[in-house]
Parts: C-alpha cells; sequence; structure tokens
C-alpha cells in the first residue's frame, strides 16, 4: 500500500498518496506510511503535520528516513542543533545522504572545516550533493580551480545534482569570458530542469530581443514552481 502511495505522490496526485499512506499506516503499522504523510505535510507547508507524522515514524520504529526528513524540517525552522541530532541518528539508521545534511548544518554555522570533511564523505561513498557542495566551498573559498573540477565531477554523476553542476559550471565559464562553454553549459543545466539556468536563458533571449525565445524558458521555469 505504501508504494501506491509513492506512485501517486511522485506523479502529483497527493490526494490518492495520502489514501494509500493512511491505509498502509492504519492496517499495517508501516513506518513508510507514516513517512510518507510527513511528507505529504512538508509539501503543503504544515511544519506541525510533519513533524507528528515524522516523530510518529521515528518514536515507533525507529525509521531512520524520517530522522532525516524530520532534521531538514527543523533546519528550516533554524534548529541547527536539532537538526545535526537527527542527521546523525539517520547516519546512524544508515542514511549516508544525510553526511551531506550533516556538512549545511556545519556550514550554516561558519564550521567549514567540518563541513567540506562531510562533504568529502559524502563524496567517497557516492553522493553526488555531497560532490556538489565541495565544489560550492571552493568558489565560496576563492579557489576556482578546484570549484570547477568538483562541478566537472558532479556533472558526470546522475540525478538532479548534475543539472545545478553544469549551471555552477556555466557561471564560472561565462564570468572567465568563455561564453561559448557557457552557452552549452547553461543549455545541459536548462536540459535538466535548473531554475537558475533557464532564467538565465530566458533573460538572454530577452536581451537579444527574442521574445518568443525568452517566454518559452520563462514559462518552463513557473511550470517547475507550480505557479
Amino acid at each position: 500500500m505504501h508504494g501506491l502511495g509513492r506512485i501517486a505522490h511522485d506523479r502529483g496526485d497527493p490526494a490518492t498518496a495520502e489514501y494509500w499512506y493512511r491505509r498502509s499506516v492504519d492496517e499495517a503499522g508501516d513506518a513508510r506510511g507514516l513517512n510518507g504523510m510527513g511528507v505529504l505535510c512538508s509539501d503543503r507547508l504544515d511544519d506541525e503535520g510533519a513533524a507528528y507524522w515524522f516523530r510518529r515514524a521515528i518514536d515507533e520504529h525507529g525509521y531512520a528516513r524520517s530522522h532525516r526528513n524530520y532534521a531538514l524540517d527543523l533546519m528550516e525552522r533554524s534548529d541547527l542543533d536539532g537538526a545535526e541530532r537527527y542527521f546523525r541518528a539517520a547516519l546512524d539508521g544508515g542514511e549516508t545522504d544525510a553526511y551531506t545534511n550533516l556538512g549545511q548544518v556545519h556550514q550554516n554555522r561558519g564550521q567549514m572545516q567540518r563541513a567540506v570533511a562531510c562533504y568529502r564523505k559524502a563524496h567517497t561513498i557516492g553522493e553526488p550533493f555531497g560532490t556538489l557542495n565541495l565544489g560550492h566551498a571552493c568558489l565560496k573559498a576563492g579557489l576556482q580551480e578546484s570549484a570547477e573540477y568538483w562541478f566537472t565531477r558532479t556533472s558526470e554523476a546522475h540525478g538532479e545534482p548534475v543539472a545545478l553542476a553544469h549551471e555552477a559550471l556555466a557561471r564560472i565559464q561565462w564570468k572567465g569570458g568563455r561564453v561559448d562553454d557557457a552557452l552549452a553549459s547553461f543549455q545541459k543545466a536548462a536540459g535538466g530542469g535548473a531554475r537558475g539556468a533557464l532564467a538565465w536563458l530566458g533573460v538572454q533571449c530577452t536581451v537579444d530581443g527574442d521574445t518568443e525565445g525568452a517566454r518559452g524558458w520563462f514559462d518552463r521555469v513557473l511550470s517547475l514552481i507550480h505557479i
């Protein structure tokens, strides 16, 4: 039943997802259903509801994914100490993508050495967001060549970070006067749904007087943010 809820959730049908998640909880006591309900609440910015469902999954099942999701909500509320505690619990339960999140906690505190150590750990175990954040950490430190190296490594991975890496590379290339490389990277980023790249291409079309092209890029941005 949880699987049916997840399918509905992924296709953008929260009402059907909720039906199946609730059934999985009521009839099978499924921790994944509890977690799914928490994610639905987070999607609609219901912090109290999300906390209720995530804490149930944690308290009743020790569900590691809910530890991480609850920690993400705590980060949104700037509770870094609470977020760190639950990210570490998620890691103890095998949620290795929490290394990147833990790095972000340290970075938000200004603890860059600890942040980079977490990002490196994430990269080592194959978490592409860790590799991406290594690039951003290097860029923040003024190490542009190192940043470009890590962004390039991320662009060779898979999933959402790939588009974000192409966008980051494009901005470095554009700033360095490598216009053709930058345009190609922005196109790759846009192909992966990176909103910043889509908006940048829209602005460039506007500057070039291509109204129809600009409208097409901006419409894609709006479709991604559900306006």
